[in-house]
């Protein structure tokens, strides 16, 4: 890893803006340099051809699991839904980082 790419930190995101915002501005002021995946064009590429794009010469990455969405097991008795992250920032995107 190169010294600027030790520089770049991406950050993916949830929908909480205040959450994002305040990430990004964290680490700016660290003198690092952010992406934000959200406000990239997209190009009509997939999530993952985003990412590849957008994230493949950062140093490092933020995953937001802000509560965006509700869910529950199946199998508990009174189906209480709970806050959650969204799926597809788990599977899509954290999987993406962790390869």
């Amino acid at each position: 890893m190169n010294t600027e790419t030790r520089k770049k930190v991406f950050i993916s995101y949830g929908h909480d803006e205040e959450a994002i915002t305040t990430v990004a501005k964290f680490v700016e002021n660290l003198g690092l340099a952010v992406t934000v995946l959200d406000e990239q064009p997209s190009n009509d590429l997939t999530v993952i051809e985003n990412l590849e794009k957008y994230a493949g010469d950062t140093g490092f990455a933020i995953a937001l699991l802000t509560p965006d969405d509700v869910g529950a097991l199946k199998d508990e008795a009174n189906r209480q839904l709970n806050p959650r992250a969204h799926q597809n920032v788990i599977f899509e995107q954290c999987a993406f980082f962790i390869k």
